[in-house]
This record gives structure tokens, C-alpha cells and sequence, in this order.
């Protein structure tokens, strides 16, 4: 990959988690979410997808990775409209979520979504 492209993805990558995080923090009433936080955002490898990487503060462990998932998969076309929006781009990506209680990357539960 050139260096033109890879600062194209990560500029896609960060404007993804910029408008995903502030969805989150406060467009969505739903109480289900509204504690989780964008924790990061990264290219797929070998996709076209994006990979967004959401966390669970450690104070919310009566939350399941599951529940949010499915939530989040109802929500996947209200979601895509919005980056599509904000990134001005012919298509918005396609997103893969992944729910982590804690920090992200700490050794607890996780659930990762499938295309």
C-alpha cells in the first residue's frame, strides 16, 4: 500500500470513529448504549470493512457483548447513513463491531460480530 493510500484509510478510519463516537455519546436514546465508547476504529485486514472496536466501561458488566450486538445490528443502516454522511464518500464501509468489557484488548469476555 502506498503511503497516499494508507493515510487515506487512516483519515477514513479516524472520521469513522468521530462520528460513530458522538452517535453513541449522545444521538441514540437508548440506554443499552449509552455508556459504550468508540474505543478504536482499523481496516479490516485483507477486507473492505471496518472494524470498530466499542468498549464497555467495567462498571456496566450486567451488559452482554451479545445484547449490544444485536442492538447494534438494527441500528447497522441508521449508523451507515450517518458516516456516510460524515465522511462525504460516494459508499460508506461496511462495519464490524466488536465488544470488549474494560479496556480494549484486556483478556475478558469478548464477542466479536460476523458479516
Amino acid at each position: 500500500m502506498t503511503g497516499q493510500a494508507r493515510r487515506k484509510q487512516d483519515q477514513l478510519c479516524r472520521q469513522v470513529e468521530e462520528r460513530l463516537g458522538l452517535v453513541l455519546a449522545g444521538e441514540l436514546a437508548d440506554p443499552l448504549l449509552q455508556d459504550i465508547y468508540v474505543a478504536a476504529v482499523e481496516p479490516e485486514p485483507g477486507g473492505v470493512n471496518l472494524v470498530v472496536h466499542l468498549a464497555l466501561p467495567p462498571h456496566r458488566s450486567d451488559i452482554s457483548p451479545i445484547a449490544v450486538l444485536q442492538r447494534l445490528a438494527g441500528l447497522r443502516a441508521f449508523l451507515r447513513e450517518e458516516i456516510a454522511a460524515a465522511i462525504h464518500r460516494k459508499r460508506a464501509p461496511g462495519l464490524l463491531f466488536r465488544v470488549e468489557h474494560g479496556l480494549p484488548g484486556a483478556p475478558d469476555d469478548d464477542e466479536e460480530e460476523q458479516p
